[in-house]
């Protein structure tokens, strides 16, 4: 190769990753999530629970509190996969027995009943959309968002 092929590989190299830098930047946020629920996924041993079809008209439910109900709700009520870990959840049974409170579960508030009840969501879309439900360690249950 001579020089000016050298020149030219040289400057694609650069700004193709100046472009990627660019976007990375502009999507940190995105980029943040993804690189999280990678991590979670591999890391942990996951769970992914199916949206039932028999769910799939219905535009809200009433749920249980429970960790597995909301997350059945959520795979159900979004149409996608929903993933978490059982190691996270689990709480053990000495700890006491928590009055079960329920509440109305929508497409539009499943992410504040979620984060209220102390767990985050993060939406993959990539390489294939789901929703990666984790224990926010930041918050209790019960405290508002």
């Amino acid at each position: 190769m001579n020089r000016r092929g050298k020149r030219l590989a040289l400057t694609v190299a650069a700004a193709g990753l100046a472009v990627l830098l660019v976007l990375g930047i502009v999507h940190r946020d995105a980029v943040r999530d993804h690189v999280e629920a990678w991590h979670f996924q591999l890391t942990k041993e996951t769970v992914m629970i199916t949206p039932e079809a028999e769910w799939k008209e219905v535009g809200e439910r009433i749920v249980g509190l429970d960790t597995i109900s909301l997350v059945h709700a959520v795979a159900n009520l979004q149409g996608y996969p929903a993933v978490f870990s059982f190691e996270q959840y689990v709480e053990p049974v000495m700890s006491g027995m928590r009055p079960l409170r329920q509440v109305v579960l929508r497409r539009e508030n499943f992410r504040e009943v979620l984060e209220s009840e102390g767990y985050r969501v993060l939406e993959q879309r990539f390489p294939r959309r789901a929703y990666l439900v984790i224990r926010d360690p930041t918050r209790t249950r019960g405290t508002p968002p």
